[in-house]
């Protein structure tokens, strides 16, 4: 007999792969065929795709597989994969992987498929996985050894106790012993727990850097916290060569009272070795301060943008230019030049268009998602394009900046600019707005934001947006504005997009839409702008554009209001003390009068003085 015979009737075809899995003597062999069923059931559940990984992870996602289920899967994925690549599988390793494949299929054909089993199909040994599955209670026919499988404890007691001796303590939840600083420290020096799973093919170099990325999948942890926004992991140097399919694994640490992914300390686990990878996220997760924040962004190793391709037909001979169509890779948050043109000497044009593969744009990434060193580099070529020196140049002349020498700034910025770098241009820009470092030029500073905003800088395009928006250097022209607002906003400028939903609200140089103004109030809160965090407040609060709703409104109030805003401090105060949206509480709405009373706001000083007279009077009463 076989543990799949209970497949046979219903699933012939999955049946033989199974029975192929568990009979087979040689290792490697047993291995493949377990994969080969597992690939089978996947694709049965709708994924065609050739990744079994990927796959997998799409069924998490579309939740056709539960937690536990998913885990199974990822599990013997991970057990198989070694088999196939012909990496060492222990005796323990190929028996977990049969004895997954049949809770899967059990899983499979009775939850999934909804066939109807009995206890008595299946054997002694996977009862016990059966009987969560199977909705068949009875065990008539069954022997005596199966029957005592099911767990039937003729001693055991109707009920159970109130008591807390018995209950069973979460290793991750605060015990009732323990003060806040010991929590913590416990959580911290816990081993590693695995947080989901991951695939790293060191094989699959860029060909220019040591940086590998993982596909990876993270489990629904209920109990650990992980940042909201997409997080992508990526390993350096790694210390073996080959396919490595395993777990990830992280530390964890304590903050405000919940239970943290480290990021700092995550790893992907490879047998007896833990092996460090770094993590990209383009947002702050809950424990870092803005520092920690800056300094993680700003340590990030130049990486892999996209691939490109010259445009041979529209070299220019002239200036010894070549065009590049390019593609950005799915995790790069913001867009590139579809176009990308860079100085090419008319020989190296001629190799360049030979090669048949793509190139690959490398760069680094900013806190405002723009790109700031680009190199492009070909297999067969090497590097045809690298702005490392104009690159070089800006950042010194933002670190003169920074340093207040302001003259030596200018220097490096026009340098870097004259060459055509569209950071340096911006910055130089700045500069001639503020009058930093030369005579403030309104004009000369909106010459040189057009110059970085034509090529796609996203900070450029937002100010000369403003300029136009306040005829700054330029003649007043709402729709000029509103056409680089828009440019800057859909690559995700939160500034842009507050104020073009400013635009939307008042009709400035557009119909007026509020509609429209909310869906950029939106986009720009959630990215933590403060201004348009009150904006989205006010919509909500008095139904414009979107239906009045004062939770709503309270919520995002108090987002900005904890980011300093003084208007909405008093406004929130407002809310807490006629009951908008929240319970009524005067001590709330005192706090929130006071924290704008001492930053000036008038209003928010007569309402706190009026609050608290009010509170003493209702104290005498009492």
């Amino acid at each position: 007999m076989s543990r799949f015979d209970f497949l046979y009737n219903d699933f012939k075809a999955l049946y033989d792969k199974c029975v192929q899995a568990e009979e087979a003597t040689d290792v490697n062999f047993k291995m493949l065929m377990v994969r080969q069923s597992l690939e089978y059931i996947v694709r049965e559940l709708g994924e065609r795709g050739n990744d079994l990984f990927q796959s997998i992870s799409n069924l998490s996602d579309r939740d056709i597989l539960d937690e536990e289920i998913s885990d199974l899967f990822h599990e013997t994925s991970m057990l198989t994969n070694r088999g196939v690549h012909g990496q060492s599988v222990s005796t323990y390793d190929t028996q977990t992987a049969i004895n997954n494949l049949v809770e899967i299929t059990i899983w499979y054909a009775a939850e999934y498929k909804e066939k109807s089993f009995r206890l008595n199909q299946f054997s002694a040994e996977d009862i016990g996985r059966a009987k969560q599955y199977v909705k068949d209670d009875s065990y008539q026919g069954v022997s005596q050894a199966e029957y005592l499988a099911v767990d039937v404890d003729p001693l055991a007691t109707v009920g159970t106790f109130q008591t807390t001796w018995d209950e069973t303590v979460n290793p991750l939840e605060k015990d009732v012993f323990e003060t806040e600083a010991e929590y913590e420290k416990r959580i911290a020096q816990m081993e590693p727990v695995r947080i989901g799973y991951g695939v790293l093919n060191t094989e699959k170099k860029d060909g220019y850097t040591d940086v590998q990325f993982l596909q990876h999948h993270i489990e629904r942890n209920k109990v650990i916290q992980f940042v909201k926004a997409p997080v992508y992991f990526f390993a350096q140097n790694a210390p073996v060569s080959g396919v490595i399919d395993g777990e990830i694994v992280a530390r964890l640490r304590v903050h405000d009272h919940r239970v943290c992914c480290d990021y700092s300390r995550i790893y992907l686990r490879n047998g007896e070795q833990d092996i460090p990878i770094r993590f990209i996220c383009w947002q702050k997760t809950d424990y870092e301060t803005d520092a920690d924040y800056r300094k993680r962004v700003e340590t990030l190793p130049i990486l892999p943008l996209g691939l490109c391709m010259p445009i041979r037909s529209r070299y220019d001979i002239e200036k010894q230019q070549l065009p590049f169509e390019t593609k950005k890779f799915a995790y790069v948050p913001f867009a590139i030049s579809a176009i990308y043109t860079v100085p090419c000497d008319r020989d190296l044009a001629k190799r360049v268009c030979m090669q048949k593969e793509p190139f690959i744009v490398f760069g680094n990434i900013l806190l405002n998602k723009t790109m700031e060193r680009t190199l492009i580099w070909g297999k067969e070529t090497g590097i045809v394009y690298d702005n490392e020196v104009v690159w070089s140049l800006n950042s010194l002349g933002i670190r003169y900046y920074n340093e207040e020498n302001y003259i030596e700034a200018v220097k490096c910025f026009h340098q870097a600019a004259e060459q055509g770098y569209a950071a340096a241009q911006n910055n130089l820009g700045d500069c001639y707005q503020y009058g930093a470092g030369v005579q403030e030029d309104d004009q000369e500073a909106v010459k040189w934001y057009r110059k970085a905003a034509e090529q796609g800088n996203v900070d450029a395009q937002y100010k000369l947006g403003e300029c136009y928006y306040c005829g700054d250097g330029v003649q007043q022209d709402d729709q000029e504005a509103i056409k680089w607002y828009h440019k800057s906003a859909e690559q995700g400028n939160s500034v842009a997009q507050n104020n073009l939903g400013d635009c939307y609200y008042n009709g400035d140089g557009i119909q007026q839409d509020q509609q429209e103004a909310v869906k950029w109030y939106r986009k720009a809160a959630r990215q933590g702008n403060v201004d348009a965090q009150y904006n989205l407040g006010y919509c909500y609060e008095n139904g414009h554009g979107v239906e009045q709703d004062y939770q709503e409104a309270v919520k995002w109030y108090h987002k900005a209001a904890e980011q300093g805003n003084t208007d909405v401090q008093y406004d929130l105060g407002y809310c807490y003390e006629n009951g908008y949206g929240v319970e009524q509480d005067y001590q709330e709405a005192v706090k929130w009068y006071r924290k704008a009373a001492e930053n000036g706001h008038y209003l928010a000083e007569r309402e706190l003085g009026d609050l608290e007279y009010f509170l003493e009077q209702c104290e005498e009463i009492e």
